[in-house]
């Protein structure tokens, strides 16, 4: 095991030890305050959660120790968590208070297993959403579709609100590379400028354009509903926007893109059918990071960035005291 120190605002240091098979990238590590507390004692109680071979562990700012989490196991396994999860991955209505499965972790499915909700196997939808979002991602990215001035886009605006928002700007804002020189020339090939607004104030809007091109800027309107009336107040001023730089005449609805569970409402706006990318209603929120609302982070990222990982471990994790199950059992 090897300690090292490190400057945080709350001293503290991680202890990490190198993975016991050759070239695993990720070694458990666990981040201790060392005060009245045995670094030795953390690892031995951390390696003995089943999986986190390959995990990175932060518990600098946890109050887990030794004697926790075999309380915290029990309380999960009191409340019932093995057959909440089961549920909850078979399209179960676990969300009791609007009646409707929660069925993110479907849209992490790694394989084509068939997953039935109400007679209908969602993979399928899932998937084909995906080839959508896919193909288009990678015809913006590689800068092959063009506004209505004929230039390509080389700025996408998220125009959303809350789980419309915060997912996606997380993921970009962690993730992305140094931005690409505005002003340069020839084919866009290293993604494209993504810029998010969720505020109705005109003013966050009024900041995100001021650097912006209208000719090669599209707007990408994330609403479940469409119906929320920030993001179709900020939508309109966009359109204006756009109107007013390109001229009066000119049919800038190419320069739009939707998220929604509503496509008549997004049509009714002006956005192609092929422009719509569906969403669904079990999922939502916070969850929504990977159903087509998280097509920022395909156009910042890249797909294969994007592309969601499977839930192997949450669901292999059934009885055994696992991180996922840890976690969920103190929320």
């Amino acid at each position: 095991m090897i300690e090292r120190s490190i400057a945080t605002r709350t001293h503290g240091r991680y202890l990490v030890r190198p993975p016991r098979i050759g070239g695993v990238p990720a070694p458990l590590l666990v981040g201790f305050h060392g005060y009245r507390e045995s670094a030795a004692g953390h690892m031995a109680m951390l390696t003995r959660i089943a999986g986190t071979d390959g995990w990175l562990l932060d518990l600098s700012k946890e109050r887990l120790g030794e004697d926790t989490l075999p309380l915290l196991v029990a309380h999960a396994r009191e409340s019932g968590l093995a057959g909440w999860i089961t549920a909850l991955l078979a399209g179960e209505k676990v969300n009791q208070s609007e009646r409707r499965p929660a069925l993110y972790t479907a849209l992490r499915q790694a394989d084509d297993t068939p997953l039935v909700v109400d007679g209908r196997n969602i993979i399928g939808d899932i998937r084909a959403a995906q080839s959508k979002m896919r193909m288009v991602a990678a015809q913006i990215r590689g800068g092959l579709r063009v506004g209505a001035a004929g230039r390509p886009i080389r700025a996408v605006v998220n125009l959303g609100i809350g789980g419309s928002d915060l997912g996606a700007l997380l993921v970009c804002s962690a993730l992305a590379q140094p931005p690409r020189a505005r002003g340069s020339t020839g084919p866009q090939t290293q993604g494209v400028d993504v810029a998010f607004v969720s505020n109705v104030d005109p003013e966050h809007l009024t900041r995100a354009l001021a650097p912006l091109d209208p000719g090669s800027t599209l707007f990408l309107v994330t609403s479940k509903s469409f119906v929320t009336q920030e993001t179709l107040a900020n939508a309109a001023s966009a359109k204006a926007w756009l109107t007013a730089a390109l001229g009066p005449g000119v049919n800038v609805n190419s320069h739009f893109m939707a998220t929604t569970a509503n496509p008549a409402a997004a049509k009714a706006f002006g956005i192609a059918t092929a422009d719509i990318f569906p969403w669904w209603d079990w999922v939502g929120g916070r969850y929504c990071l990977w159903s087509p609302a998280g097509m920022p982070i395909a156009l910042k990222l890249g797909w294969e960035r994007w592309h969601p990982a499977g839930e192997v471990h949450f669901r292999q994790a059934g009885e055994t005291p696992a991180l996922p199950a840890g976690n969920l059992s103190r929320a």
